[in-house]
């Protein structure tokens, strides 16, 4: 069987999950003593962390050596929360990135007796055309789907989900971020301490 690198398999759209990526002590050094803070101009719900250079380095370092890939040194590392109310105040929409390689890693449990589901990471395929993925290097291309995420983006019946991910606290998901995806389908918790929480990492590979 061909073993085809991580690289090319990812800039292909497909999607890696590695259960315990990180380590409980790593969680819970990451997530203690944490401050979020609202941005006005997103469009996204929830609360983000603030840059945080050792952060940043140590996730770039991990990932680039358990996928044995190279990353730009651009790549930004993020954590997040959201909880139940910041599920009715924004509607999660199916969007791309401008970065070929994201990082979503979970850090929180989710509800007692659940599967995680319902909270995980969904990908998505216009039902159009069956496109699961924008080449972000062809500036026609790449205009032609802005324009369709523009009128789109929040249309159910415009999406087919293909694939969710579910939340499990340590479990680590590597994507194309010119795969169309969208956050989960609820959110949980009551506040900042008990919500789902995530890391985020955005860069592109070399």
């Amino acid at each position: 069987m061909e073993n085809i690198p991580n690289k090319e398999l990812i800039l292909k759209g497909e999607i890696i999950v590695i259960d315990d990526f990180l380590s409980s002590d790593e969680i819970d050094h990451f997530t203690t003593n944490i401050t979020f803070r609202t941005e006005s101009d997103v469009y996204y719900p929830g609360r983000s962390s603030h840059f945080n250079l050792i952060i940043n380095s140590f996730i770039q370092k991990k990932i680039e050596k358990c996928l044995d890939i190279k990353l730009n040194e651009t790549g930004v590392a993020r954590l997040r929360v959201t909880n139940e109310a910041d599920g009715v105040a924004l509607k999660r929409d199916v969007h791309i990135d401008t970065f070929n390689f994201n990082a979503v890693i979970y850090l929180s449990d989710p509800p007692q007796g659940s599967d995680g589901l319902v909270y995980g990471t969904r990908f998505f395929e216009f039902k159009h055309d069956k496109t699961r993925q924008v080449d972000r290097t062809n500036f026609g291309e790449s205009e032609k789907w802005s324009m369709i995420l523009e009128l789109c983006s929040t249309k159910d019946e415009a999406w087919s989900e293909w694939k969710s991910i579910p939340f499990k606290k340590g479990r680590a998901i590597f994507f194309n971020g010119e795969l169309f995806h969208a956050g989960p389908k609820k959110f949980f918790g009551l506040t900042d301490s008990d919500g789902r929480i995530t890391l985020e990492y955005f860069s592109n590979l070399e």
